[in-house]
């Protein structure tokens, strides 16, 4: 009988497909789900705020968005006042299971594309992954030779590699955003480079991840879009526009600016 990956369990944030072998790994948002009763409540609770102050009609970007923990959480926060949610996962599998997740829980302020965020339209190539061995397989980093994570298995890249499309934020031609999420293992100033149009025009706060960019390159994009940084953990950070931003950040700590 074939071994099945996925199982369908519920979680703080809604009815989840979620991969078994996931939690069989050391880390991962498998481990969260279920072995640890949900995804970090911290974060989730920021996050929560954030949207609970966003006005009628807003636009979330969730940009890497998994198997959407985040996304089913912006959903329900926006879906009152007629907000919608973007979402963004390259990998295949992965989008299937984002997608399947946000149809279960019936969101319909949901719109999921396969593609990844970059500095400008294209495609990559995607390393073949074993979703049946143990991994954290979120932790993928687009372009061979990049992975500096071990997340339970190499990828392979021998010439049977999907590929899917790289995209530009810019390029969407949104009308509006209110707020951005990004965490895409290593790509976070690749994302920034292709949103500056966006980030200049409509200022969103950000939540941002820098455990694989370069911080230094990172924060120096934010301040020049004229956006304050607060540490939140030792891998993310939230960014804030310096002026006019409907989120205020209290308890958290000023990122001090370099040299």
């Amino acid at each position: 009988m074939k071994k099945l990956n996925n199982v369908l369990v519920p979680t703080p944030h809604g009815l989840m497909v979620v991969n078994r072998n996931e939690a069989a790994f050391a880390f991962g948002t498998g481990v969260a789900l279920l072995e640890e009763g949900g995804y970090d409540p911290l974060e989730i609770g920021l996050m929560r705020e954030i949207v609970g102050i966003l006005p009628p009609g807003c636009v979330i970007l969730d940009v890497g968005a998994n198997i959407g923990v985040h996304t089913l959480e912006f959903a329900r926060a926006c879906e009152a006042k007629s907000g919608v949610v973007h979402a963004f996962e390259p990998q295949r599998i992965l989008h299937q299971m984002l997608a399947g997740n946000v149809a279960i829980n019936n969101y319909q302020n949901v719109y999921c594309h396969l593609a990844a965020a970059g500095a400008q339209p294209g495609k990559v190539k995607m390393p073949r992954i074993d979703y049946s061995i143990p991994s954290s397989f979120s932790g993928i980093e687009l372009g061979e030779g990049r992975q500096r994570e071990f997340i339970g298995q190499a990828p392979e890249w021998n010439g049977a590699e999907e590929t899917v499309p790289v995209v530009s934020l810019d390029s969407l031609d949104l009308p509006r955003v209110d707020f951005m999420k990004i965490d895409v293992e290593g790509m976070e100033c690749e994302v920034l480079a292709g949103a500056q149009k966006l980030i200049d025009k409509f200022h969103p706060p950000i939540y941002i991840e820098h455990a694989k960019s370069d911080p230094k390159a990172l924060a120096q994009a934010l301040w020049e879009h004229g956006y304050e940084i607060f540490v939140f953990s030792h891998l993310d950070w939230v960014a804030v526009p310096e002026a006019n931003s409907p989120v205020q950040i209290n308890g958290l700590e000023r990122l001090a600016r370099w040299d």
